[in-house]
């Protein structure tokens, strides 16, 4: 009904010859713009029907590699500014489970830098797509069970983890703050250490 309602409003929009096509929400429209499901669209209009991928599945799948998962932009915002706060730090733990993105040995804590998408968080950019959203629900709750295992197992081996999210990383303020309270742990941990 809604999509009738959106089709119809852009044919009436059309043959009035507004260059300018305004969607109105279903309950602003009045009784009397509605039409027939059965009216025709003026000609070179189509339904509505979600965008096709421009690139083949080769292509995308080369693109989708191209995605780097280390050396970030908000990995690399969060190194510099641990490194000028005096903390020292390994990368990428490779012996230890989820390849965390910094570790500091010596304080025994590892710090995750999770991207929105992949990681599903709850910020807007953590939502999941339109197109296949079967597909991209069932990974992303995979994603989520991985990093809730990897942060179980780290914890057993006695592991501090903490987690910085990319969306806390993009304005200044945030940024300082979520900076800042990165620090002020890490700092805890240097005090609490024997």
């Amino acid at each position: 009904m809604r999509a009738t309602r959106l089709r119809c409003h852009v044919a009436m929009y059309w043959q009035v010859g507004l260059s300018i096509c305004k969607l109105m929400s279903p309950d602003a429209v009045p009784e009397t713009l509605e039409r027939e499901d059965s009216a025709p669209l003026p000609s070179g209009h189509q339904e509505w029907q979600p965008m096709p991928d421009k690139l083949s599945p080769s292509e995308r799948s080369i693109r989708m590699s191209l995605i780097r998962s280390k050396d970030t932009k908000p990995e690399l915002v969060v190194r510099k500014a641990v490194w000028a706060a005096g903390f020292r730090y390994r990368l990428h733990g490779k012996g230890l489970p989820g390849k965390p993105d910094l570790v500091f040995p010596a304080l025994r804590t590892i710090v995750f830098i999770h991207g929105c998408y992949w990681h599903a968080h709850t910020c807007q950019k953590g939502r999941i797509p339109g197109h296949n959203s079967r597909f991209w629900r069932e990974k992303f709750a995979a994603n989520q069970a991985r990093d809730r295992r990897n942060a179980q197992r780290l914890r057993r081996y006695g592991w501090s983890v903490l987690t910085v999210w990319e969306c806390s990383l993009s304005t200044a303020k945030s940024r300082d703050k979520s900076v800042r309270n990165l620090l002020n742990a890490l700092a805890l941990r240097r005090a609490s250490k024997p």
